[in-house]
């Protein structure tokens, strides 16, 4: 198991993972196709509401073998996968994780079909999350040691890649700690925090779909040819009227 996914066995990690997937469920029931691939953390749970045939998970070479869905063993700059052959990719906060984030999402886009899903997993810097993570006041390196970027960033960053941005969720609006019993009091105010500061989510869930260019076609302004040398008979009037032969 790698490093995020042993701080997702924590209270807290259990805690959000939990929340991700009613959400994530949600939003999979409208997603449709043959192939999704998820990239970072491993979660097989999270697909059990996907309605995509077949599902792949990237993995990294230290995690544990996943016995119920296919492997793909990758860097998200470099996926093994040919162009237009994936209806949905979920970035399961590998973004939060990854050194070269547009070139991670040049692949994604590469890999999707015309009108496939991206779907976004991502700490949201502006939340109690994102300032526990400046202030450093809790020393795990999990998950503080990431990147987190926000939703406005990766937004601008997506339709520059021409995808449509159709949803975005915040989550988890209690703040990183472990005691069980705050956490209990903290998620029995989320419908109050989420209606008074809606952006203020410790996670977000961004979806985008991959839109395809429709060139319009250009009629030609068809224009009579220059008579090259003044007085001469035009081809086409000439080829319109044959010679009688008696």
């Amino acid at each position: 198991m790698d490093e995020l996914g042993r701080w997702y066995e924590k209270r807290l990690g259990q805690a959000l993972r939990k929340a991700e997937r009613q959400v994530l469920s949600e939003q999979l029931q409208n997603i449709f196709g043959y192939h999704l691939l998820m990239l970072g953390a491993v979660d097989a749970e999270l697909l059990r509401t996907c309605r995509v045939q077949h599902c792949v998970m990237l993995r990294s070479r230290e995690q544990e073998p996943c016995m119920t869905n296919s492997s793909v063993f990758s860097e998200l700059t470099q996926l093994p996968l040919a162009t237009d052959s994936v209806d949905a990719v979920l970035f399961n906060h590998s973004l939060d994780f990854t050194a070269d984030p547009h070139q991670a999402l040049r692949e994604a886009e590469r890999v999707l079909v015309p009108e496939g899903h991206l779907l976004i997993l991502g700490f949201n810097p502006r939340s109690l999350w994102g300032l526990y993570r400046v202030l450093r006041l809790n020393r795990q390196p999990m998950p503080w040691s990431g990147k987190f970027r926000s939703v406005a960033r990766l937004k601008d960053w997506l339709r520059l890649l021409g995808f449509e941005i159709t949803a975005t969720r915040y989550l988890f609006y209690s703040p990183p700690i472990q005691q069980e019993a705050i956490l209990r009091k903290f998620q029995c105010l989320e419908p109050v925090m989420r209606r008074l500061l809606p952006f203020s989510g410790g996670v977000y869930l961004l979806v985008a779909r991959k839109k395809v260019s429709t060139l319009t076609p250009i009629k030609p302004r068809w224009r009579p040819r220059r008579r090259l040398v003044a007085g001469a008979v035009d081809t086409a009037s000439r080829l319109g009227r044959l010679p009688d032969n008696h």
